[in-house]
């Protein structure tokens, strides 16, 4: 396995738990940008921000994805450390220079998760 971040192996295990959580899952989403360049390529400055625009909509629709399936009931997880099995997910899923954007896992959660505190608005906003 050669992760695309080999100075944070000590990350490995996260990750592994995290493919342990997607194997239990219901369903798995992946998400490709298929406008996009393989990754430690050269972009021009344009190629940049087109990227950048389309990792913003990318990202909207994930939340907007994850909140209704929690109003629907459904349990959901945002899968961040695809990078230390890339390679792999890749070879995987048969993509040779599109970008893997995301992982969701969607489920019924085992467990009614309790609301933690949140702090009070006014205080965290100038």
């Amino acid at each position: 396995m050669q992760s695309l971040l080999p100075n944070y192996v000590n990350y490995i295990n996260k990750a592994q738990n995290s493919f342990k959580i997607m194997q239990e899952a219901t369903v798995l989403i992946f998400v490709i940008n298929t406008l996009s360049k393989e990754y430690r390529k050269f972009l021009s400055f344009e190629e940049d921000i087109a990227e950048i625009c389309d990792i913003q909509a990318i990202c909207a629709s994930i939340e907007n994805m994850l909140l209704t399936a929690n109003n629907l009931g459904l349990g959901s997880l945002w899968i961040g450390d695809i990078f230390f099995v890339y390679p792999e997910l890749k070879h995987w899923l048969n993509k040779k220079g599109e970008i893997i954007a995301y992982i969701a896992l969607l489920g019924y959660a085992d467990e009614k998760l309790v609301v933690r505190p949140r702090k009070d608005f006014d205080k965290i906003v100038q």
